[in-house]
């Protein structure tokens, strides 16, 4: 490694007047970076089984639990004991309590909104059953969803190599929109001060 060389190359680039952009650009995608690690929250991934929230409907209206008479003297269950072998990560207080039953069971698609639940009980059979809806996402909404990383490979300046932070501010119908910034380098230029380069854009995209 010529270390000399390398000390050439730096002096050079610090004598550029584009030099203190670059230091900015660097400054504020480290953080951005240690942003994204820290304080971004991360995507909630229970691997336990909980107690969802009640839907908006019912927490605004006050609906409440009534009693109603049924036709049946015993309820069709899944059989808890090969419910609660089969199936991991059910609340002890679900599994050690012989008075609770699972009456069915249900798999919801992920996608980028709340899905609602709703559980039905027929009184006279006690047959019971799910339904899911998907809340339509609001038309406009600050998501605040970063992401960064590094990139390698090829261009039409030879090899090339780059790290970026972005964040996903704020989503518009369809479109999010978005503010990146970006450190580039090209060791294959012939001169060095084409060697480096920076951006910081805002943009939007839209995903299919």
């Amino acid at each position: 490694m010529d270390w000399k060389k390398i000390g050439e190359l730096i002096k050079t680039w610090l004598a550029k007047p584009h030099f203190t952009g670059t230091i900015i650009i660097l400054l504020l995608l480290f953080a951005g970076i240690i942003y994204a690690i820290s304080w971004h929250k991360a995507p909630e991934n229970n691997q336990v089984y909980i107690e969802p929230t009640q839907i908006r409907e019912v927490v605004k209206w006050k609906i409440k639990k009534v009693m109603v008479p049924v036709e049946f003297k015993n309820i069709p269950v899944l059989n808890k004991e090969d419910v609660v072998k089969r199936i991991q990560g059910l609340p002890e207080s679900f599994t050690t309590n012989p008075d609770e039953q699972a009456a069915t069971t249900g798999e919801v698609k992920p996608w980028k909104g709340k899905t609602n639940v709703v559980s039905i009980i027929n009184t006279k059979t006690g047959n019971s059953h799910l339904y899911t809806k998907q809340i339509p996402l609001p038309f406009f909404q600050f998501k605040n969803e970063g992401e960064w990383g590094g990139e390698a490979g090829y261009s039409d300046r030879g090899k090339t190599g780059a790290i970026f932070v972005k964040d996903n501010l704020v989503r518009i119908g369809a479109f999010d929109g978005y503010i990146r910034g970006e450190f580039d380098a090209y060791p294959d230029e012939s001169e060095s001060d084409k060697r480096f380069g920076w951006k910081c854009t805002i943009g939007f995209r839209h995903e299919f």
